[in-house]
């Protein structure tokens, strides 16, 4: 596989996964636009299965991060509605000091769709360096 360089300049412009576990990521690398698909049927018949597995680790991750996330989201409206509708909550006023080690969730759903994105871009080194390279 092909070395990136320094100069090399990627930025992704989307990255979504759909609810069939596959995932699509565009990105923009020394300005061209490469459209990236993961079809994790064709990774499952794939002879290299610790890929596959590692790829839904990695997507299964994010997933399960955006959804604590929009259950969190849910829990702290319902508890502002309380508080509107003249109830009290339990909770002292305090700033909350939690930290991540407190929390259920190893990884947020950016950090994870990060490391996910991370992992599929150098895959395509030998693509972009060639359709793409930094000093064209």
């Amino acid at each position: 596989m092909a070395q990136a360089t320094e100069d090399d300049q990627t930025y992704v412009l989307q990255f979504t996964y759909d609810d069939e576990d596959g995932c699509a990521l565009t990105a923009l690398v020394n300005d061209v636009r490469f459209h990236i698909l993961v079809d994790v049927k064709d990774l499952q018949k794939s002879r290299d299965k610790p890929l596959y597995y590692e790829y839904l680790d990695k997507l299964y991750g994010w997933r399960d991060a955006e959804r604590w996330e929009e259950e969190e989201t849910e829990k702290q409206q319902i508890a502002g509605k309380g508080e509107r509708k003249g109830q009290t909550n339990d909770k002292d006023s305090a700033i909350d000091i939690t930290t991540d080690e407190d929390s259920d969730e190893d990884q947020d759903s950016s950090s994870a769709a990060v490391e996910l994105r991370n992992w599929i871009l150098p895959a395509f080194s030998d693509v972009t360096l060639e359709w793409a390279p930094p000093n064209r």
